[in-house]
């Protein structure tokens, strides 16, 4: 069983959902540190003037858990979803996609990491992405960096963990052979495809938003 782990990030990009679909568990690493100034409270999405980057304001303590981290302003979400409809109604899907996404958007949510998981369940729902999530602060689990990892994938029963290019930073990988548990690294290779947005050069590194407004379910093919 492949299994791959990740902090909730707000409107992750195309690779998350790889690393997603390529696993048959994914965990959504809710009860570490919350980064700040990180990917957990923001992304970028195509404006019509160029890259816009969404924000969540928090109100955090250092050191805290993700997932007691909130939302410091009840509004913002109304905010985003003009900025995003401003942004992509011009686009082939949004209809469609809209009518998946707008809802949650005008949901009350007091917790950062809940708002995190609810966008990326639902895009998992319209990409037909059928990878089982578990939140992390559900299971048991022991230590720090790659011992924490390594008893995710214990109490999980994985045979494969699927990691980006930074677990290898960290991950003790003889701990890991010990346990009969494989180490693979992600590989993603960007596509181009149609940016309602997009003038002039194709931009990447953008949310995944960006490209399911533009290629609707297709997107899964781009993942």
């Amino acid at each position: 069983m492949i299994v791959s782990i990740h902090q909730p990030q707000y409107l992750p990009w195309i690779p998350y959902f790889s690393k997603i679909k390529q696993s048959n568990l994914f965990v959504v690493l809710d009860d570490v540190q919350y980064q700040k100034n990180g990917l957990q409270n923001r992304n970028y999405i195509a404006g019509k003037n160029g890259q816009l980057r969404l924000t969540i304001p928090v109100s955090n303590n250092f050191g805290d858990a993700i997932n007691i981290v909130k939302i410091a302003d009840k509004k913002i979400l109304r905010k985003h979803w003009q900025s995003i409809e401003m942004s992509y109604r011009k686009s082939v899907y949004f209809d469609e996609v809209a009518a998946a996404l707008k809802p949650i958007y005008f949901k009350e949510y007091e917790l950062l990491s809940m708002l995190n998981i609810d966008l990326i369940k639902c895009y998992l729902r319209y990409l037909e992405i059928d990878t089982d999530v578990i939140i992390s602060s559900t299971i048991s689990k022991y230590g720090e960096k790659s011992d924490l990892i390594l008893s995710i994938c214990k109490e999980l029963g994985a045979t494969t963990y699927l990691t980006g290019s930074g677990g290898l930073e960290y991950l003790n990988v003889e701990e890991f052979r010990a346990a009969n548990i494989a180490i693979r690294l992600l590989e993603y290779h960007f596509k181009e495809y149609n940016q309602v947005n997009s003038n002039q050069a194709f931009v990447q590194h953008l949310s995944l938003m960006d490209l399911v407004f533009n290629q609707g379910k297709n997107s899964v093919n781009f993942i």
